[in-house]
């Protein structure tokens, strides 16, 4: 679902909740969705879609067709838009500006700030070590060269309580991945930090629980094509690095597939935890 498609039915979920829903009691079939299309003045589609974000949130349950839906609990009234305070988050990006990969970037940057519109994101294209007062240095590895890496001892990289032992789990928390094999921190963008945590939160999912690195490469795919993130945790940094190790990615009926034995010497290899 592209960012627009998914504000605008997360608009149309607010709707259904103040328009329709609040006329019924818990246990009560509400109108078919045909109904509050016309209602609503918007097409049934989109209404579908809305239905179905309204049963995951547990708000409808859905026994089939022929039985309708029914009001499980009474829905939350939906956050009132306050005026908020702009946000401003600069990136630095050690190559030239007029570089295809900084434009695809851009793009990335753009699609976010048009789902968070207070958040405004300015790229500083600088290939020198100086300080730019930046909140990120934006280091991607599908996007760089090798040879503009910087290597950092372990004590630029382990900081803020940050210790080798926890350093996977940490990724959900901070947004960092580590490639030992080219001596950087990859930091990710903003939406994939956000995109990791709705995640979490709407999947009941536990990093806690996440005990092989198969579980972060399933975890990362999903990630990959939610659309709440500008990139997977694994799809893009994961594969960039495992390819030196002839990994690979296939894809066969809609799933990813990777050859356990490399991945496990892989992750042998690099020990990030």
């Amino acid at each position: 679902m592209k960012t627009s498609t998914y504000i605008k039915i997360s608009e149309i979920v607010d709707l259904i909740k103040t328009r329709i829903l609040n006329r019924y009691s818990p246990g009560e079939l509400i109108p078919p969705e045909r109904k509050i299309a016309e209602e609503l003045n918007e097409t049934h589609n989109k209404i579908h879609r809305a239905i179905q974000m309204l049963v995951k949130e547990g708000v409808l349950n859905s026994s089939g067709c022929r039985r309708g839906i029914r009001l499980c609990k009474t829905p939350r009234p939906p956050r009132t838009s306050l005026p908020q305070e702009k946000i401003r988050l600069k990136f630095k990006m050690p190559v030239p500006a007029d570089l295809f990969q900084v434009k695809v970037w851009q793009r990335v940057c753009d699609t976010f700030c048009a789902a968070y519109p207070n958040i405004e994101v300015e790229i500083i294209n600088d290939t020198s070590r100086k300080i730019c007062s930046e909140d990120l240095n934006l280091v991607w590895p599908p996007f760089l060269d090798k040879d503009i890496f910087w290597a950092l001892n372990k004590s630029d990289i382990f900081t803020d309580g940050l210790s080798e032992d926890d350093f996977i789990p940490g990724i959900m928390d901070t947004g960092w991945q580590f490639g030992k094999m080219l001596a950087v921190p990859i930091t990710h963008s903003p939406a994939v930090y956000w995109g990791h945590r709705n995640m979490l939160h709407r999947m009941n999912l536990d990093v806690n629980n996440f005990k092989e690195p198969l579980d972060y490469f399933r975890w990362g795919n999903q990630l990959e094509h939610s659309n709440l993130c500008a990139m997977g945790f694994f799809f893009y940094g994961f594969s960039y690095h495992a390819a030196n190790y002839g990994l690979c990615c296939q894809r066969k009926n809609s799933k990813f597939y990777m050859d356990s034995d490399k991945l496990y010497a892989f992750f042998r290899e690099i020990k990030p935890w």
